[in-house]
């Protein structure tokens, strides 16, 4: 257990600076200012202004409403079977029933 939670520790923050680092790199292109980011973004999906409005995506057609039912079941079912949850249960399962919860 002590080297699952190491390990969980040293991903958590490696992601949190990778995340951060990033952010800090696209800001930099766009000399900090979140507008000019957002209007190049609406410019450049081909959608126009209507990319920052919300809806853009998902019930316009059977497929898209296909395609929210889908994300909907994946970010359940995901969220359900995250590795770190199941490495620590497993872990301990087998020992101390009462400690994996």
């Amino acid at each position: 257990m002590k080297g699952t939670t190491w390990v969980q520790m040293v991903k958590a923050v490696l992601l949190i600076a990778g995340t951060l680092l990033i952010t800090f790199l696209v800001l930099l292109k766009y000399d900090f200012n979140i507008s000019t980011l957002l209007g190049e973004a609406a410019d450049n999906s081909g959608a126009g202004s209507a990319f920052l409005e919300p809806g853009l995506k998902y019930g316009i057609d059977a497929t898209t409403k296909l395609d929210f039912i889908s994300l909907g079941i994946a970010l359940v079912l995901g969220t359900a079977g995250l590795p770190h949850i199941l490495i620590r249960f497993y872990t301990c399962l087998r020992r101390r029933p009462r400690a994996a919860r």
